[in-house]
């Protein structure tokens, strides 16, 4: 099995974790998919805290914790 086909197998797991959570009425879990969802519809926050937008958050270290 290669890498992608393991980080895949890994996400779709994750997701189908997380949505039965949200289904069950967890709020943490159907913020998560709502989040997931923005960002694979391309949505971008603007903006920093300088200027009165929204903090950008680096999750490569995530990436990382995760592999």
């Amino acid at each position: 099995m290669s890498e992608d086909s393991r980080t895949r197998a890994a996400f779709v797991a994750h997701v189908k974790k997380i949505e039965a959570q949200a289904i069950a009425g967890d709020e943490d879990a159907t913020r998560s998919l709502a989040c997931m969802a923005l960002l694979a519809e391309g949505w971008r926050p603007s903006g920093s805290n300088d200027d009165g937008g929204c903090e950008i958050i680096d999750l490569a270290p995530y990436l990382k914790l995760a592999a």
